[in-house]
């Protein structure tokens, strides 16, 4: 979700005011989602695809388990969503 996202552009001028140059710094604008959900959230909504839709040698693979097993996808008591299908959008991805 690009919301989540800063950019901040420095335009490079000379003295008579021609640009020269750019610089581009981004930045996440909400670093509490990165270490957190909040209670009846999800991030990551490709993880609960995965989880949800992989197949068991996939899953052994990447050693995944259901979403509601892994803490950061599970802290949030949010594994699914009414009207979505993960397994589904997983295939179709």
């Amino acid at each position: 979700n690009s919301s989540r996202f800063g950019k901040f552009v420095r335009v490079c001028m000379d003295r008579s005011g021609v640009i020269r140059g750019a610089m581009i710094d981004h930045y996440l604008l909400e670093k509490p989602r990165v270490t957190h959900q909040p209670q009846g959230e999800r991030n990551y909504h490709a993880f609960y695809q995965l989880c949800a839709g992989a197949g068991p040698a996939l899953k052994k693979e990447l050693g995944i388990r259901t979403a509601s097993e892994h803490r950061y996808t599970g802290q949030s008591h949010c594994v699914t969503v009414d009207g979505v299908d993960d397994a589904a959008d997983f295939e179709e991805t």
